[in-house]
């Protein structure tokens, strides 16, 4: 059996939601963000955690060594940092001529992928505008509007909770927008 709850956009809900799953003796929690892998590790140390991260589990403090990670955490690390540079660098490969990419991103999520895009930059000379949206009503209107202002050649999706809850809506908006950017 599997006990669903969701947060709906929510994340200070997070904590509450979880202390219902600890309270209900699950047999494992699993969570797709950091922030409910944290709430977890707080709220139990006997019911094993699966995590399921972007963020660095070292660096922030979830586990002590991705080795040992200690504790009743275990669970799978993307490696989104350093793909998210290579990502960036994939767009200039396949469109040499960009100078300006906009980054559309979960204000209220994790904000680690930006780093590696922003390391990157450097080294490939583009400027990265900041397009960033917070729930429950993301203004993705407003973001595309303003990458197309700020004279983006290219716009690149940080994926996150809300923006994989919106793919159509983004998807529609790409479409709709593809004239307005300086490509």
């Amino acid at each position: 059996m599997i006990e669903f709850r969701s947060a709906e956009g929510k994340p200070d809900r997070i904590p509450s939601l979880v202390t219902k799953l600890v309270q209900l003796k699950v047999d494992i929690l699993v969570f797709p963000s950091y922030r409910g892998d944290l709430a977890a590790k707080q709220a139990t140390k006997t019911i094993p955690i699966v995590m399921v991260t972007v963020q660095d589990p070292v660096a922030t403090g979830l586990i002590d060594s991705l080795a040992s990670p200690g504790g009743n955490i275990t669970g799978l690390i993307r490696l989104t940092v350093e793909l998210s540079g290579q990502r960036l660098e994939l767009l200039k490969e396949v469109v040499p001529g960009i100078s300006r990419v906009g980054m559309l991103w979960d204000a209220d999520g994790s904000s680690i992928v930006l780093k590696g895009m922003r390391l990157k930059r450097l080294a490939l000379k583009i400027q990265l505008q900041s397009l960033e949206v917070r729930g429950p009503n993301p203004d993705f209107e407003g973001a595309f509007q303003a990458a197309a202002k700020g004279g983006a050649n290219a716009l690149i999706t940080v994926t996150g909770g809300l923006l994989n809850r919106y793919p159509k809506a983004i998807a529609d908006l790409a479409i709709q927008k593809t004239n307005a950017f300086n490509v």
